[in-house]
């Protein structure tokens, strides 16, 4: 298998805990990047990390979940970057 199939077989139950309170560490991180960001005017873009999972052949073992297993963080970009097309489309 490849990708993020094979990542989520091997998960167990004490990972899907770990996914979850890294899914909302993440969430405030964002929330506070993204505070920050439209505090300060001269920050321009912020840049995600990958949005898929990858292998760990691929990556540190650290780095193979990508925004794909965190689907509140997900939900949060989706919201934000709603929020960025709204104000371009406003000039804004």
């Amino acid at each position: 298998m490849r990708g993020g199939a094979s990542i989520r077989s091997r998960s167990t139950q004490s990972d899907a805990s770990a996914i979850a309170a890294a899914d909302e560490a993440n969430v405030e991180k964002l929330q506070a990047y993204w505070k920050y960001a439209k505090e300060d005017s001269r920050i321009g873009g912020m840049v995600g990390w990958h949005w898929n999972d990858v292998e760990t052949a691929f990556q540190p073992s650290t780095m193979t979940l990508g925004l794909q297993s965190f689907p509140r963080t997900l939900k949060l970009c989706a919201q934000t970057v709603q929020e960025v097309n709204n104000n371009v489309a406003r000039g804004t």
